[in-house]
């Protein structure tokens, strides 16, 4: 059986504009996650993967599905740090996102400039008014967009 990281490597350059692996993963973005309700298969073979990631290539617009752990591993994309944050801001939506969550929700237009300029600026206090609270919460369930139940 091919070693795990050749398999990914080798599966992303097929799919790439690109015909060596440094310059191929560049070509590649986070375009959303989501929690799989069936057995599914990394690029680099590794099954089962319950948290998915769909990487999208901007060059040629391929789309492909990632384990987490591969995305993060040789990637060096945070996915797990935003599989975390959507997750603990869907148990308590009082709770705090991260700034990657942040920035790819802004990318995805999930939210606004705006949301995106207050949560930051907000991330970190620990008491907020009720008005900043009620803020926080309201885009903390857009921020649940980012990952879709697939089953």
């Amino acid at each position: 059986m091919l070693d795990a990281k050749y398999q990914l490597t080798s599966g992303i350059v097929r799919l790439s504009q690109a015909d060596e692996w440094e310059s191929a993963r560049k070509e590649w973005q986070l375009d959303h996650i989501y929690k799989s309700a069936r057995p599914m298969s990394c690029l680099c073979g590794h099954t089962p993967i319950s948290n998915v990631c769909v990487l999208k290539n901007r060059l040629n617009k391929r789309t492909t599905s990632v384990g987490n752990c591969c995305v993060k591993k040789f990637m060096g994309m945070p996915s797990d740090a935003i599989f975390n944050a959507v997750n603990r801001v869907a148990k308590d939506d009082s709770k705090s996102a991260n700034i990657h969550t942040l920035r790819l929700a802004l990318e995805k237009r999930i939210i606004t400039q705006w949301e995106f300029d207050f949560y930051s600026d907000t991330m970190n206090k620990r008491k907020l008014t009720p008005k900043q609270v009620a803020t926080r919460k309201r885009i903390n369930q857009k921020l649940g967009q980012l990952m879709k139940e697939v089953n």
